[in-house]
């Protein structure tokens, strides 16, 4: 075993970081934080449990099996006090942010030194020359860095958007740009729809045939990120949630295995477009971080306004 430990966020960037020759034992982080439940007060083996329980829901893997690899992941953090070193390597994504605050949060208290390489570039992407040299660039955590994530970590995890959305101090490059695209992850005050989901039915809609297949739609939605963070699973939970409505904005087609040819356009989603109110649906009940949201707690991102708005609070006051 190396007395090193390099933490990154997910299988291809180990193999990656693994061919370059960069020396170390890898530990994939591997979780999709922007999706699902990752409420406040728990500690890491009891939120890993939470995780488990959505990810194996959504069919991402067998309940056991996911148990296993968070058990197995969390044990390595939790005895980095070992190692001579641990390094952190992460993306300048929402994804990797997520994960970057986390690993640093659960960190803070070890007397192991840290390190950080986190650059606007995909690791999985790069020639091993290029990952040799950013292993050069290797700066040392703080203790205000830690500081910084953990209250970072934990405003994202509040049930209040505002925590998080109203922190203006860090220590990280990438962590403003990472907030505004985590704010974009809520519903939209003017159209109930997030960015991506906004994304999808626009280019639906621009298409003559007003449907396009999975892989079109998927490096569409890839190229008008700024900093790309989403995988396939991910959008696939917004095209359910988008085709479960009570009057869907999308249709999903697909052939007698069940796969998924294509995807719709409705009528009721080129109307959602131009619409000028509409009505939660509880289709889009679900969590984001800290917060649930659902009929009575109907969080929304007011992109005009650059401002959190509690929808149904505001409502009520009508």
């Amino acid at each position: 075993m190396h007395n090193r430990l390099i933490i990154t966020n997910g299988r291809s960037a180990v193999d990656a970081i693994s061919a370059s020759g960069v020396e170390g034992d890898m530990l994939a982080w591997n979780d999709v934080l922007h999706d699902g439940p990752v409420p406040r007060g728990l500690n890491l083996r009891d939120l890993s449990g939470v995780r488990s329980r959505f990810i194996s829901a959504l069919g991402w893997g067998d309940m056991e099996e996911v148990s296993r690899d968070f058990a197995l992941r969390d044990a390595a953090l939790e005895t980095v006090g070992d190692r001579i070193e641990v390094i952190c390597w992460f993306e300048h994504d929402l994804y990797d942010q997520l994960q970057l605050w986390q690993v640093l949060d659960a960190l803070r208290h070890v007397e192991t030194s840290v390190g950080l390489i986190c650059r606007d570039r995909y690791i999985g992407y790069q020639s091993s020359e290029n990952l040799l040299k950013e292993r050069q660039s290797i700066v040392e955590v703080r203790a205000e860095d830690f500081a910084s994530a953990a209250r970072l970590w934990c405003a994202f995890r509040e049930d209040n958007p505002e925590h998080l959305w109203n922190w203006r101090e860090s220590s990280f490059s990438f962590a403003s740009s990472a907030i505004h695209r985590w704010a974009q992850t809520y519903p939209d005050l003017k159209t109930g729809l997030n960015r991506s989901e906004c994304f999808t039915l626009r280019f639906l809609s621009e298409r003559q045939s007003k449907n396009a297949a999975f892989p079109e739609l998927f490096s569409a939605l890839l190229k008008q990120e700024e900093a790309q963070f989403m995988g396939d699973a991910s959008l696939m939970i917004i095209l359910e949630r988008l085709a479960s409505m009570a009057e869907p904005l999308i249709k999903l087609v697909t052939n007698s295995d069940a796969r998924l040819t294509s995807i719709s356009l409705t009528q009721a989603g080129e109307s959602r477009l131009s619409a000028d109110s509409w009505i939660w649906d509880p289709a889009c009940d679900r969590w984001i971080g800290g917060v649930e949201l659902n009929s009575e707690l109907q969080w929304c991102f007011s992109r005009s306004e650059n401002r959190f708005v509690n929808r149904a609070e505001s409502q009520s006051t009508l």
